[in-house]
C-alpha cells in the first residue's frame, strides 16, 4: 500500500506508467507498440546500413539474467573490498 496525495493505492490495484511522458495513471491501460519518431527512424536506418553485428533476441531466460546480475554484483563488490584492503595495507606500510 502507498499513498499519493489523497489517493490510497493498495496491493493488487493497477498503476500504469506512460513510458514516453512519465505520466503515472491509476488503473490498467492498454499497451501500445513503441513508435519511432521520423528523426530516430532515419538515424537508425543509417546505422543499419553500416552495422555488422545483428542481435535478434536475448537468449537468456529471466532466471539466467538475474543469476548473471547477481554474479556481476558479487564480482564488483568483492573487487571493491579487495581494493579497500589493498589501500589500507599500502597506507599502513607507508606510515611505518
Amino acid at each position: 500500500m502507498f499513498v499519493v496525495g489523497d489517493k490510497v493505492i493498495t496491493e493488487g490495484e493497477w498503476v500504469s506508467l506512460n513510458g514516453s511522458t512519465g505520466e503515472v495513471i491509476l488503473g490498467k491501460q492498454p499497451l501500445s507498440p513503441p513508435a519511432l519518431s521520423d528523426d530516430l527512424e532515419t538515424f537508425m536506418s543509417w546505422a543499419d546500413e553500416i552495422r555488422h553485428l545483428k542481435v535478434l533476441q536475448c537468449s537468456l531466460s529471466a532466471a539466467e539474467v538475474e543469476l548473471n546480475m547477481r554474479k556481476f554484483v558479487f564480482y564488483k563488490f568483492s573487487h571493491m573490498l579487495l581494493s579497500i584492503r589493498l589501500w589500507r595495507m599500502l597506507t599502513h606500510l607507508k606510515m611505518q
